[in-house]
């Protein structure tokens, strides 16, 4: 989207004769601009930054390609396997959490990751790995590092 670069309007001519109705004033002009260059500066805002790419991924910290202190939010893209997600978080601490079921092992797991995002670098606090094969009492919890981070937005 482009902005209204006019310079602002004034106004040449008041004639008492015509209705106000029936005007465009250079206030009305000016209005217009005021509102669609916010918008448009609005949009702009809105619209994610990629602090970090790599299909493949780390399962270590990662550095962003920009101050996190610049954005006030993040998405984090992830995966486990051929499992994907993401979360949206604030800068800080933010934990990854990974839900899957692998039916050919009849297992379900569920993979965690606690991360804090500070600086350009979000570091890897903890990781672990707990499963269940179907059929089976009590969960297996391992010391697992498995969730690799593919992807970070940052939002302004």
């Amino acid at each position: 989207m482009a902005q209204i670069t006019y310079a602002n309007k004034v106004k040449l001519n008041d004639d008492p004769n015509i209705p106000d109705i029936n005007k465009v004033t250079d206030d009305d002009m000016n209005e217009i601009k005021s509102i669609v260059n916010g918008n448009d500066n609005d949009f702009q805002n809105t619209l994610p930054t990629t602090l970090y790419s790599d299909s493949t991924g780390t399962n270590g910290n990662v550095t962003l390609s920009d101050d996190s202190s610049n954005y006030s939010h993040f998405e984090i893209f992830f995966k486990k396997d051929d499992y994907q997600s993401s979360n949206k978080v604030g800068s800080g601490y933010a934990s990854l959490i990974a839900h899957y079921t692998n039916v050919q092992s009849n297992t379900t797991y569920i993979d965690f990751k606690n991360v804090l995002i500070s600086g350009t670098t979000i570091t890897v606090l903890s990781y672990q790995e707990w499963y269940n094969n179907w059929g089976t009492t009590g969960v297996t919890a391992g010391n697992t590092n498995g969730i690799y981070i593919t992807k970070v937005l940052g939002y302004k």
